[in-house]
């Protein structure tokens, strides 16, 4: 409580001295209150001391230090105290509402568990993202991986033929023509990754896609001249979370040595959690705490490539993945860069290249029986989103290849139409940022008529003064962020035939699509979900029913005018550190923006103020075409004052 009360009313470096002060001194008082208990764990004991809410919010003091010994002596307290009121017939004795104190006891037991079970997650990613290195794996495994574990496909050869064709110099002469072959080596001469000074490293994850890439990769080094042999390597992650994991790697290891290409692992220690399972971390920040650390090991491998000028991590996507994207994307509403990847991109400070783009999965899969290349079993459940995808893609081939071949056409194009209609508005929308931004300070007489005493103090102005007797004015300095959205005005109509050739294309994909998802919910509409799977829908969806959507973004009036507004100001909001504080972090709605939009093009009055959210008003100027963004940073009150606000709009 008072360090709620010191957050509410002081400013914030006040603050954060102060609540300081008061967790110097709480976890000393609690202990004290402990102490006066005794050793005994009896939940009477507790009891006789504090009530059961009083004791939740002392095992809060306890939680709040993160400390394994005083989370472990928070547990048991809050374990004695609920066996203690759900286990006498007398609970009313120790307070006047039981179920209540029942209820909260359990809510506060599950929260003090959470944290013992975060506590050493934390330690780990301290540990995996600052100190933690990949393992050099050479020869194959010490102990056999199993082959059960392998796709069907494999299973049908015998063990002694994987990779014969590939390593048998006669053999090898009809996969050195392959197609995909062809492509990767155009893409990586394009990208200029055939040197001796650059050097990739493979995100290997025995899958046929990175399976097959590694074979390709080998065949090509076989094929260059040594000036234009790149340093290589592959990067194995072994999840815990399947039972095959380790075989898995086995099968990884297995390849790599037979290819004789360096493999490094990391096998990572945090669980994705699922269902009632507590792993000790959210699924959020599991799934960003593993690319975080699956990045890092990129940057350590490329380090142990030796001499080279730079270098990337190599992923294997195909066109295959950018379709499931592509309709991913639309059934969500999204015009803009709806492939979701590209053939060079850095993510968390990684370059990372996909030379694969143009070959399709079944291009690899056929190089794989050729090749008789060992993969893992495919491993996207059924009834995820993506799952669903793909089987709906693969009835419409089904019942018509020519039309099914005719799709994915269209779906490219659409893709190619998105790109190019996202980079064109990255590109002028980076230039509007440039020129059209200005950051700048205001120093405002405050305006505020004596009725109005007190404003000033609840705006962290003038405490040591007595507003009713002082005459001379008093001035505030505010800082402002000024956009002018003329530009995006005529971007809007510069845009419009490029957005109605894209809608058009997105129409000709959906007719198909929308048919072949309406036959997909007709017939039967769900999956079988095995006992034990992990699961995950979004709100509204029930597992194993199907969860796509027809694309109707096409059908939707066309309003690019709100669309660019939005990406501006996201894209301003990300590149400014200075708007983020006046925004205390805090995001800013989609809806919100439309509706400041709509200010802005229906503008009648010279000025007009909103907020883009509760720390940040902004004044629409019409004649002067901007945005005054104004950072209250602790002055709501004063901000919000219609004296003061004319006065800015005077200044």
């Amino acid at each position: 409580m008072s360090r709620n009360l010191v957050r509410a009313r002081c400013s914030s470096t006040d603050c954060a001295s102060l609540q300081q002060a008061c967790d110097a001194v709480a976890l000393p008082l609690a202990l004290s209150v402990l102490a006066d208990v005794g050793e005994s764990n009896d939940g009477k004991g507790f009891l006789a001391i504090a009530s059961p809410v009083e004791c939740c919010f002392l095992s809060l003091v306890l939680r709040h230090t993160r400390l394994p010994v005083f989370v472990g002596v928070a547990e048991g307290m809050l374990r004695a105290v609920l066996a203690t009121l759900t286990g006498t017939t007398s609970c009313s004795q120790f307070c006047s509402e039981p179920e209540l104190a029942i209820s909260l006891c359990e809510r506060f037991l599950s929260e003090t568990r959470d944290v013992a079970d975060a506590i050493p997650v934390e330690n780990y990613l301290r540990r995996a993202l600052t100190g933690d290195q990949p393992v050099l794996l050479e020869g194959p495994a010490s102990v056999p991986p199993r082959s059960c574990v392998l796709d069907a496909c494999c299973r049908k050869w015998p063990e002694s033929t994987f990779l014969s064709p590939l390593l048998l110099n006669g053999d090898s002469s009809n996969l050195k023509a392959h197609r995909a072959l062809s492509v990767l080596r155009d893409s990586l001469a394009d990208l200029g990754f055939l040197s001796s000074r650059r050097g990739l490293v493979l995100s290997l994850s025995g899958g046929v896609d990175s399976m097959v890439t590694c074979c390709l990769l080998w065949l090509l080094q076989h094929d260059l001249h040594p000036m234009d042999r790149f340093q290589w390597c592959a990067l194995h992650l072994c999840h815990p979370n399947r039972a095959d994991a380790l075989d898995e790697e086995g099968w990884v290891q297995w390849l790599c040595s037979q290819l004789g290409v360096d493999l490094y692992t990391y096998r990572l220690e945090i669980r994705r959690p699922h269902g009632e399972l507590r792993t000790g971390i959210s699924r959020e920040s599991y799934e960003e705490k593993s690319k975080e650390i699956r990045f890092r090991m990129y940057k350590q491998c490329l380090d142990r490539l030796g001499d080279i000028e730079s270098g990337c991590a190599l992923v294997a996507h195909h066109e295959d993945d950018a379709d499931e994207n592509r309709i991913a994307e639309l059934g969500k509403g999204n015009t803009v860069h709806i492939n979701g990847m590209s053939g060079l991109s850095t993510l968390l400070g990684v370059n990372v290249v996909r030379p694969l783009l143009a070959v399709r999965k079944s291009d690899l899969v056929d190089f794989a029986e050729r090749a008789r290349v060992c993969y893992m079993q495919d491993s996207t459940p059924k009834w995820s989103r993506r799952g669903w995808i793909r089987r709906t893609l693969d009835n419409i081939a089904t019942q018509d290849v020519e039309s099914h071949v005719s799709f994915l056409s269209q779906l490219s194009r659409a893709g190619s139409a998105s790109a190019a209609f996202g980079n064109a508005l990255d590109l002028s929308l980076k230039d509007w940022k440039e020129e059209a931004i200005v950051t700048t300070t205001l120093h405002m007489k405050n305006c505020v008529s004596k009725s109005k005493k007190g404003l000033l103090l609840k705006a962290g102005i003038g405490e040591q003064m007595d507003t009713e007797e002082r005459t001379d004015p008093i001035f505030t300095d505010v800082d402002v962020v000024v956009l002018f959205f003329s530009t995006l005005t005529t971007l809007e109509r510069t845009l419009i035939p490029q957005v109605s050739s894209l809608r058009a294309e997105i129409g000709g994909v959906a007719r198909v699509w929308n048919q072949a998802v309406s036959t997909a919910k007709g017939q039967d509409g769900h999956v079988v979900i095995e006992e034990g799977e992990d699961v995950e829908v979004s709100d509204g969806e029930s597992p194993g029913m199907c969860p796509l959507q027809p694309v109707r973004v096409h059908d939707r009036p066309l309003e690019l005018g709100p669309m660019l507004f939005a990406r501006a100001i996201y894209a301003v909001t990300n590149d400014s550190p200075h708007l983020q504080r006046m925004l205390r972090g805090q995001p800013v709605a989609r809806k919100t923006l439309g509706h400041i939009w709509s200010c802005i093009a229906r503008a009648r009055q010279p000025s007009q103020w909103a907020t883009l959210n509760k720390h940040c008003p902004c004044l629409i100027l019409r004649d002067a075409a901007c945005l005054v963004l104004c950072g209250a940073d602790g002055r709501e009150g004063l901000v919000k004052d219609p004296l003061w606000q004319r006065a800015v709009v005077s200044e």
